[in-house]
Order: structure tokens, then sequence, then C-alpha cells
């Protein structure tokens, strides 16, 4: 049976699940008091511990927090822009978010969960738009003017947010700049000179999108379902796996789009494995052959 919509004690609207009895369940009290976000998602809250809201869905941040700080590691020892460093940090920042708004599904922490997903999506969208430089040579204070307009625009959505909590509106915006980073980003790939070797690497890009966007649906929209699984099977916490597989897709979009923008500048860009496991991008200046 699909949601529907009620109020919470603070007056926001609350993703409530039918019958009556589901709902009970859902909601039991904890640590960081009634639910003041204007979502609660399908995980039922303090179950495994009464000092996390969402357990599963807060535990899967940490794949988040770790691509991030990894990230901005390798990247700064490797020398590579400030711009991928700072892409870096927001994935860090909206794993920390995220952990926040569902470890206590609160007003303040959805705060910290989706305005930072704004702010890294602006960050990645200036990248992408400033990734030509020639273009970049042409117009040489056009990008410094974007940043600060993107800045402005963030700073404006955070207080009107925090203010008003418009779900629609923020899930709408979201869905339309991650289609747009998306689109652009694998116009570029096809166009590469390089596109075969890192064939499987945008295959991770993409495909972890394609199967986290219908499990964040099934989620949302089927909860009950997902409740009452044939032979007692447990929810398989799609919203966490949700988490996983965004976060690898943010850690591989600027592993991709590197490449693509050191040989423009006449670098010679490779794709190294950390530990084995973590690719990173390492370049040498062709100009010094």
């Amino acid at each position: 049976m699909a949601p529907t919509s009620s109020l919470n004690s603070a007056g926001a609207a609350l993703l409530v699940f039918e019958p009556e009895a589901e709902y009970r369940r859902h909601s039991l009290a904890g640590y960081w008091g009634p639910v003041t976000s204007s979502i609660d998602w399908c995980e039922r809250n303090y179950v495994v511990t009464p000092f996390i809201a969402e357990f599963f869905n807060t535990l899967s941040n940490l794949g988040m927090i770790v691509l991030g700080l990894s990230a901005m590691y390798l990247h700064a020892r490797e020398g590579m822009e400030a711009r991928y460093v700072v892409a870096a940090f927001t994935l860090f920042l909206i794993g920390v978010g995220s952990a926040a708004f569902h470890g206590t599904l609160t007003h303040i922490g959805q705060q910290g969960d989706e305005t930072p997903m704004v702010i890294g999506s602006a960050v990645w969208l200036w990248c992408l738009a400033f990734s030509d430089p020639a273009f970049e040579a042409k117009h040489p204070k056009l990008g410094s003017r974007c940043a600060w307009l993107l800045g402005a625009f963030v700073a404006l959505f955070g207080y009107m947010h925090f203010l008003y909590s418009f779900v629609a509106v923020f899930q709408v915006l979201i869905a339309l700049m991650v289609s747009t980073m998306v689109f652009t980003l694998t116009r570029m790939w096809r166009n590469s000179i390089d596109r075969r070797r890192s064939g499987w690497l945008f295959a991770i890009y993409l495909g972890s999108i394609l199967i986290a966007l219908p499990l964040w649906i099934i989620d949302q929209h089927f909860c009950v379902h997902l409740h009452s699984l044939p032979g007692g099977l447990p929810n398989p916490q799609f919203h966490a796996w949700w988490h996983l597989l965004m976060g690898a897709n943010c850690y591989m979009g600027p592993i991709i789009h590197a490449p693509i923008r050191l040989v423009a500048l006449g670098k010679k860009p490779s794709v190294r494995y950390w530990l084995g496991v973590l690719p990173y991008v390492q370049y040498i200046d062709g100009r010094k052959l």
C-alpha cells in the first residue's frame, strides 16, 4: 500500500505508512526524540539502538565519508587542481550530513544532508562547465563570477530550505542538477580519446546511478511490501544501498573527468590504484618530455 501524508509534531509533512499498525512499529521513540524532519524513510526507527534512528541508513554513509576523505588525500597528493579536492570534500560533507539526518531524523539533521547535496552538485556543475582550458583563457573572469553566483544561490537555498523544508522543490532541483551532470560527463567521455581504456570506470559511474535510482524509488513507495517479504525475509534496506552506490558514482565522476581535463592541459594522465583497489589519477606534464 502506498504511503500517505500526515503531519508530525512540528507541523511538517511526514511520510506515514499504512496500515496504522505498520506506522506504530515504524515510529519507535529514541534518544533524539520525535521526528521533526519532513521525511521519515522506510527503515524502522530505533530498532537496532536507541541512539541511532535509522541504523543501516546511517551506517551506509561511511562509504561516502571514506571515499570523500580518500579522494581528498589522493587528489592533493598527486597535485591535482583544487577543484577536484573541493569536489571530494563535498562528497565527505554529504556523507557526514546524511549520517546526521538518518541518525537523528531531526529538522537540523535534514538540512545537514540536503543542503550539502546542493553544494556538491553546484561544485561539480562548475567543474564540468569550466573543463576546457581554451574557454577559460578566453573568459578569464567568468569562472570566478559563476562560482560567486553559485555560492550565493546555495546560501539562499540553504536559508529558505531551513525555513520551509520544501521537499518537492529540493528533489526536483537535485534531479535536474544530477541529470545535467550525468548527461554532460557522458558526452565528454564519449568524445574523449581514451574512452576505451576508461570504459569500465565509466560503466561503474553510470551503472551505479542507474541501479541506485530504482532502489530509492522502491524504498520510498513500496515500504510496506519491503517489511512483509515472503518467507519472513528482512527489509533489504534499499535506501542504504542507494547511499553506497551514489558514493561510488560521486567518487568515479572526477576519475573520469580529470584525464579529459588533463589532456586538454597538455598533460599525460593515467589511472592508478591505491592499495590495489581504489582508482585515482596520476599525470606527468607532457611539455617536459
